[in-house]
């Protein structure tokens, strides 16, 4: 290399690069936390986390987490939130290992098709619904589910809400779950 010309400018980006990210995980933002069975500030939506329950498979726990959401805005939000808000959520364990949201869905869906029953559910619901009917009316209650070890306990729900928060509303919440 030709010191006249300067230094490569991949010599300069890697070492800020790094810096930059070491920096954002020093910054990290600590989550404001509440407690189970309290409103919670989520934009414009209202937002509780009601309860929890578990069911054992082999080595591994399903853990499901009630949640209550009113004021979505129609179906189209409903769906969104069906399709893609299981990214906003997280468990923690009681030693910090962190489980991300497998599902997160409407609880009638998520019963008719996760009960164990026949083909989607019949047999436990009486019934099947298809899937495009789930959101004509807008749901409120809602279940998260996360896949953790059977032995794992003392949770936490994580929720980043950096999408949603308005004003002086948090970016990351966390609630400790009775679990």
């Amino acid at each position: 290399m030709d010191f006249r010309r300067g230094i490569p400018m991949y010599r300069i980006a890697a070492p800020v690069l790094l810096l930059l990210a070491v920096l954002a995980a020093c910054t990290a933002t600590k989550p404001v936390s509440y407690p189970m069975r309290t409103t919670l500030p989520f934009g414009s939506i209202e937002m509780t986390v009601d309860s929890t329950e578990s069911t054992l498979d082999m080595e591994r726990q399903a853990l499901l987490v009630h949640i209550r959401m009113s004021n979505l805005e129609g179906e189209r939000q409903a769906r969104v939130a069906g399709q893609s808000w299981n990214q906003l959520f997280q468990v923690s364990d009681g030693k910090g290992k962190k489980y991300n949201c497998r599902r997160f869905l409407p609880a009638d869906a998520y019963y008719q098709n996760f009960s164990g029953g026949t083909r989607g559910g019949e047999k436990a619901w009486g019934g099947s619904r298809a899937p495009e009917d789930t959101y004509l009316t807008v749901p409120t209650q809602w279940i998260a589910r996360f896949d953790v070890p059977a032995d794992a306990s003392g949770f936490t729900l994580l929720i980043d809400s950096a999408r949603f928060h308005t004003g002086t509303q948090p970016a990351y919440m966390a609630v400790a779950l009775d679990r």
